[in-house]
């Protein structure tokens, strides 16, 4: 539909009422017709047609129609009227404008901007004397809010405006009976577009609320017949606490829904507002000035909307795309499609090809639904923890009170960033705003401390202003008082960890240049000069120096002996983790503690692995961190141990009772196994244990799930050719077992043990792992001992072979047990061959010596048939010979497939050193 054609349909509506002022002046849909025709004729009869032209006016339903009348033939620049005459006279220079309409009340401001001045109203001006050539399309060109950067100019030609309306009153299901109530100041693309144009493209009506108070907008319903209002979640707060339940109610009999824009609009609010306007639907969307208005939105009832989400595209093309511009299922939201602007006037458009990169970050489900997670600009970087704002404001808006929260970026020294919380609303403490984001965020994503205000900071469009509560101060530091005692200590070690002077009673740890890594050094320095333990999270509760030293005071504890070297390797290794310190030792790392699925304790090698299994394992289920002391020296040698009995106190404390699920990776499974045994002792066995590249001794008494990869020296998969043959026999209390063909070192990737974590989910939950019949009824250490075997090489073997050659090597085998061996598919017997290089043989650390082989599985040449005490059988191995030169130790042994080598020392099985040289062939 073009500008045309809607104003013959507004004139054919007659005296049906289009526009209702706030005094009562109602404007008929045929006046407000011939009013806009007429507009556009001076317009053109003073030489505006393709003039740049800025507008200072007051709000109102007359002036935002004389703007979208305007629009058809000059470009618009609707100005604040609030802002100074030289920050206007900036913007109206920048932006090329030749002219400046006003109203009566703007006369003296309007002289003082330096350019032709028509005042509206009376008699028709004389037409100016303009300089330069007409240059713009007609339409308008909005400034953004410049809440988080530098305001930039947004041109949106005429037919974008009307598109973008014919979107909003379709996707609202807008028709005559709907009756908007306009609040928004006429500088505002929502003021002109959705509460305006859209509500007339759809044969309904406009009425003006006297202000923006909460009870100018229940006047606006009740007196003029409102049916639907704009809010932001500012002024839906305020409602909440201004209006009587009674006007609640009245306001919501009358109104259809509730259209919330411009802010997050948390899930929490949604339900709460909801039943306090009496069961009104609140519709939340999403748009920009960028794209003339609407972006998506959630449907009008009966239509499903989705609490948390902006609701399904409704008027441009949406993608989410990673910082290279390709598809991801999270990164930033671009738009494309016939509203969205052409580009900025001169600043550089973010684009991505033909995407528009709008700076909001977001996801989409399944049903196309979006959901924004913060944006790009404003998410504070807390030393590579990336942290979203809106995680921040609506876990503090879950606060009773708390009208409005803001978070931003405050600079740290070693950091780089950390989170600023501000917040308003009536009864508030900072102690009892810190005390409820500790039970409602991580710990790297709380705020050390918070502003409380009376009022936000605001922008002319109404949005607060994230650049002026970024530069203000936070805390008023008070002078530090006289030190004495505990108080002295603490400040000596405080100063010296962070460098800084002496710390006043409210300097905060984290603000004064303090991390995790730091934190933890304060502390094992401070327990050294106190010469006592202290709790390991006692700087994350209290980081305040008073507070800190009134905590240390008020519990006083006799001399402790010191952590040993394992606990200071551990409590090192971990200073730098994110997650919460738990337990008595504070050796164990939190992560989702409020997620509601059964616990899992887990023993791990590094941080990138708790950053994996937080993805995979730790999905809906807290999960708990034991760092291995992998590359410990000595402490790992002396102190496993010690570190295993205080990991099994701490599992007692925390886990009392319930299902108790215990794993690890490699070493991390090691002093799990050990944590696992201690726990048995003491009456509380393990529910399952999850072992991951780690041999578990037979016939434990834990169900158990293995998982094992590619890796040479800790995987069955990589030395046996059944490797699952051992369930049967050697767990009797149930197990299942997992393949991931992969590298030790990428086993706990997402892509790769997401898979096996959704496979064992059910046994996380409570499903016991199935237990396998015995094939023999022997356990293992029998079934070990009765093997025995005596292995002969039939001819010479080469000394010297050449790189990748493949060789026959032709062996005798004797049973020498004493019984009968069964035939192979029973016994599981074999015989094979492998190269062990020196290198393999130094490295450490120090696993079984059998284990360190080189190159890919050899084949088991089995043993066909039974084999009688002192009977031989003849058999050739195929081996190849490793790709890289040098001396290696050829071995040959006996195996039962699936459970062990025939060894019990060097002179078991036979025995080659051979020189391998480079294959020049």
């Amino acid at each position: 539909m073009d500008w045309d054609r809607f104003l013959q349909q507004l004139a054919a509506r007659g005296d049906t009422p289009a526009l209702i002022e706030a005094d009562g002046t109602t404007v008929s849909a045929a006046a407000f017709a011939e009013q806009a025709q007429e507009v556009a004729q001076q317009a053109r009869a003073l030489g505006l047609s393709g003039r740049r032209v800025g507008i200072v006016m007051q709000d109102s339903l007359s002036a935002a129609s004389l703007i979208l009348g305007l629009t058809q033939v000059a470009s618009v620049l609707p100005l604040n009227p609030a802002l100074t005459p030289a920050e206007l006279r900036d913007i109206l220079r920048a932006a090329g404008a030749g002219l400046v309409l006003c109203d009566a009340p703007h006369r003296a401001l309007a002289a003082q901007l330096s350019l032709p001045v028509i005042v509206l109203g009376g008699a028709m001006p004389v037409a100016p004397d303009l300089p330069g050539t007409p240059r713009f399309a007609p339409g308008l060109v909005l400034t953004t809010s410049g809440s988080t950067g530098t305001p930039k100019r947004v041109p949106l030609r005429a037919d974008q405006l009307l598109r973008s309306a014919h979107h909003i009153a379709q996707a609202l299901a807008l028709g005559p009976e709907d009756r908007a109530v306009s609040a928004l100041p006429v500088f505002h693309v929502g003021a002109l577009v959705d509460l305006l144009l859209a509500p007339l493209l759809a044969g309904g009506s406009v009425c003006a609320s006297a202000d923006k108070s909460p009870t100018a907008l229940h006047d606006a319903v009740i007196q003029r017949g409102g049916t639907w209002v704009q809010l932001v979640p500012t002024m839906l707060s305020r409602c909440l606490l201004d209006l009587t339940p009674d006007q609640a109610r009245h306001m919501g009999q009358r109104l259809g829904f509730i259209r919330m824009v411009s802010a997050d609009l948390s899930p929490d609010l949604q339900a709460r507002a909801e039943a306090f306007f009496a069961n009104t639907p609140l519709i939340q969307m999403y748009g920009m000035t960028e794209t003339a208005g609407q972006i998506a939105t959630n449907p009008r009832p009966p239509g499903q909307r989705v609490p948390g989400s902006v609701g399904c595209a409704a008027g441009a093309d949406i993608a989410i795309l990673d910082p290279q511009g390709q598809p991801a299922p999270e990164g930033e939201v671009c738009v494309r499609g016939p509203c969205v602007t052409e580009g900025y006037e001169g600043s550089e458009t973010p684009r991505y090809g033909e995407w528009l990169r709008t700076g909001d970050l977001g996801r989409m489900d399944a049903q196309g639904y979006l959901f924004l997670t913060g944006r790009l600009k404003e998410i504070i970087n807390r030393g590579g923890e990336k942290i979203s704002p809106l995680t921040v404001e609506r876990a503090a808006l879950r606060l009773p009170g708390v009208a409005e929260a803001v978070a931003f970026a405050v600079p740290h020294k070693t950091l780089g960033e950390q989170v600023g919380l501000a917040v308003s609303g009536a009864g508030l403490s900072e102690a009892a705003v810190l005390a409820h984001l500790a039970g409602e965020l991580a710990e790297f994503e709380r705020p050390r401390q918070v502003r409380i205000v009376a009022q936000m900071p605001r922008l002319g469009s109404g949005k607060v202003d994230r650049r002026a509560l970024a530069a203000g101060d936070i805390a008023s530091p008070t002078a530090a008082a006289h030190l004495s005692g505990t108080a002295q200590t603490v400040a000596r070690v405080w100063a010296k960890v962070l460098g800084t002077d002496t710390p006043a009673p409210d300097r905060d740890f984290f603000d004064d240049g303090g991390d995790s890594l730091s934190a933890t050094e304060f502390l094992l320095a401070l327990e050294r000069a106190l010469s006592r333990d202290l709790p390991p999270n006692l700087l994350f509760e209290a980081p305040r120096f008073g507070d800190l030293v009134a905590r240390i005071d008020a519990a006083p504890q006799p001399r402790k002996k010191r952590r040993s070297a394992a606990e200071r390797y551990v409590m090192a290794a971990t200073s730098a983790w994110p997650g919460e310190r738990a337990g008595p030792s504070g050796l164990l790392i939190l992560r989702n503690g409020d997620a509601p699925g059964v616990p899992v304790f887990f023993g791990v090698n590094d941080r990138k692995m708790t950053d994996e299994l937080e993805q995979t394992l730790g999905q809906g289920r807290p999960i708990y961190f034991l760092r291995s002391l992998l590359g410990g020296g000595m402490a790992k040698i002396r102190g496993e141990a010690r570190i295993a009995q205080l990991i099994a106190q701490d599992i007692q404390h925390l886990r009392p009772s319930g299902r108790l699920i215990l794993g690890g990776f490699c070493e991390g499974a090691g002093i799990m196994q050990r944590v696992a045994e201690l726990l048995r002792q003491a009456g509380r066995g393990a529910d399952l244990f999850i072992a991951v590249d780690w041999e578990i001794p037979y016939h434990t008494p834990s169900p158990l799930v293995l998982i094992w990869t590619n890796a040479r020296w800790f995987s069955p998969f990589s030395r046996f050719d059944r490797p699952g043959r051992f369930l049967h026999d050697a767990y009797p209390h149930g197990a299942v077992m997992h393949h991931i063909a992969a590298d030790h070192e990428h086993a706990l990737e997402p892509d790769k043990f997401g898979p096996v974590a959704d496979m064992i989910r059910r046994y996380l939950d409570g499903e016991t792992p199935p237990r396998f019949p015995k094939r023999e009824d022997i356990d293992q250490p029998a079934r070990q001992a009765r093997w025995k075997a005596h292995i002969r090489l039939i001819g010479r073997m080469p000394r010297i072979l050449r790189t990748g050659q493949v060789v026959a090597l032709p062996i005798r085998v004797r049973n020498d047990s004493g019984v009968i061996w069964p035939p192979h598919d029973i016994s599981g017997i074999g015989a094979s061959g492998v190269f062990i290089g020196p290198r393999l043989l130094r490295r450490g650390p120090f696993y079984p010596w059998y284990r360190r082989v080189f190159g890919p599985r050899p084949p088991i040449q089995r043993m066909q048939g039974a084999v009688e005490p002192g009977e031989s059988r003849d058999l050739t191995l195929r081996l190849l010979v490793p790709h890289k030169p040098g001396l290696y130790l050829l071995r040959v042994s006996m195996l039962e497939d699936g459970f062990a080598y025939f060894m019990k020392g060097w002179r078991v099985g036979r025995f080659r050193l051979v020189w391998v040289r480079r294959n020049t062939r």
